[in-house]
């Protein structure tokens, strides 16, 4: 009987020890996604942010036809996307954090080949 005991013992003992060593381990794991989920968190906020500031300044006119691209990256943030058009037009595109690219609440930036804004589209809900 004793025997059965210390053998009961030791496996309490060393089940007890490996599931601290994987609870911490699991530990890390929650922490670290828990900053994933912050930084985009943040990143969304980031993009509501700037799609708001470039829709306002649309409205305001304070986005026009013919001012540079690096002027409006530096007053009003990075686009969500940026890509080539056919040719040598590059869009930006603003939207919201929370909303997908099938969503109608978005606003494109389309540059020519000088990097100088050439058409605005601004489309809502």
């Amino acid at each position: 009987m004793a025997k059965y005991f210390a053998l009961a013992a030791f496996v309490l003992i060393f089940s007890a020890s490996f599931a601290g060593t994987c609870h911490a381990e699991g530990l890390g794991t929650l922490s670290d996604l828990g900053k994933d989920q912050d930084e985009m968190a943040g990143a969304l906020k980031g993009e509501t942010k700037n799609f708001l500031k470039v829709k306002d300044a649309v409205t305001k006119g304070d986005i026009k036809i013919g001012i540079s691209q690096d002027l409006i990256r530096n007053q009003y943030g990075d686009p969500v996307v940026a890509m080539r058009e056919t040719g040598s037009l590059e869009k930006w595109v603003y939207k919201p954090g929370h909303a997908s690219y099938f969503d109608k609440n978005k606003i494109y930036l389309l540059f020519d080949e000088n990097k100088l804004l050439k058409e605005i589209k601004i489309i809502s809900k």
